[in-house]
């Protein structure tokens, strides 16, 4: 079971704080390495390995490269790692579980109708496939059935729907139900997609506002941290993870190990508190907010930063 205790055998920090819990990753089995995860709509996590070292001479960033890869994928919850399938992977996968339990893989990068996106069943089967547009940034499915897709700056802010709305909403029949729409505002990049239940939440390039879309309605707060690669939400409070760089004077200040506490007033987002942990910083973390938590994979460790947990004790007195 997960236990607030000191980071491993990588650098966080000197301790932890106590609004931090971390727990220990079981090891890819032989011939697999660790490519990405996914946290789902039960608060598992998903662990995505492929059958290729992505340090191995070839460029991945190819798509020759990933012709033949394979994917593993199997989940995470307590100490339990369950549900393993093996699929055929795609240029840059992209990987959730949608609510009744199946996987969704979706290729990254596609041409214009390419079906990129597919479901594939509980014993690694294909059960339908179809288009999702280009530069798939991020997916959020919710318990309710929808897919959430965020897009990333080449597609975003383009003509092509549904990838140049920046932020779309799919069912698992594959149709497209909802496009980012606003008169005050476009995304140009959905640096970061969270799912608080139902609500879907964002911060998106260029003015890094926080999004939430609640029944299809869009608010949007004023935000002044440039960017985040990773972002939750519990009521009034968000937590945003990493960030582009700022200048102070003359120097460039780096941001990527940053994590910033925020309260939601009535039109911006105000900050309350931050802390830096470096190991998000590292190559290969993986940031993910979802319900209310801030999930980080780094150094074999799962660590998740509850934003309820940290605003009660700044908010104490």
């Amino acid at each position: 079971m997960s236990e607030r205790q000191p980071a491993g055998n990588f650098t966080l920090m000197h301790s932890l704080p106590d609004f931090v819990t971390t727990q220990p990753l079981p090891a890819p089995p032989a011939g697999w390495w660790d490519y990405d995860h996914a946290v789902l709509n039960d608060g598992a996590l998903a662990l995505v390995r492929i059958d290729r070292n992505l340090m191995d001479k070839k460029p991945p960033g190819h798509p020759r490269w990933w012709s033949g890869v394979r994917l593993r994928l199997s989940s995470i919850f307590g100490d339990a790692e369950s549900g393993a399938v093996e699929t055929q992977a795609s240029w840059w996968p992209r990987v959730s579980r949608i609510a009744d339990g199946r996987w969704l893989v979706a290729a990254a990068r596609a041409d214009e109708g390419d079906r990129n996106a597919r479901i594939i069943n509980t014993d690694g089967s294909g059960a339908l496939s179809f288009a999702i547009g280009d530069h798939v940034s991020s997916i959020v499915c919710t318990p309710g059935g929808a897919i959430w897709v965020g897009y990333g700056d080449e597609s975003a802010g383009g003509d092509s729907m549904p990838a140049g709305s920046g932020l779309a909403a799919f069912d698992a029949a594959g149709e497209c139900r909802w496009l980012f729409d606003s008169d005050s505002y476009e995304i140009w990049d959905c640096d970061a997609l969270s799912a608080t239940g139902e609500d879907i939440w964002a911060c998106t390039y260029d003015d890094f506002p926080i999004i939430r879309v609640r029944d299809g309605q869009i608010r949007s707060w004023e935000n002044e941290i440039r960017g985040a690669s990773a972002l939750a939400a519990d009521g009034d409070y968000v937590v945003l993870a990493g960030g582009y760089p700022t200048f102070q004077g003359l120097n460039n200040v780096a941001t990527d190990d940053r994590i910033v506490l925020l309260r939601l007033d009535e039109r911006r987002a105000v900050v309350v508190a931050e802390l830096r942990l470096p190991a998000i910083a590292e190559r290969d973390a993986f940031l993910c907010g979802r319900d209310g938590a801030l999930h980080i994979v780094v150094g074999g460790s799962w660590l998740r930063l509850a934003v309820k947990d940290w605003a009660s004790t700044v908010m104490s007195p």
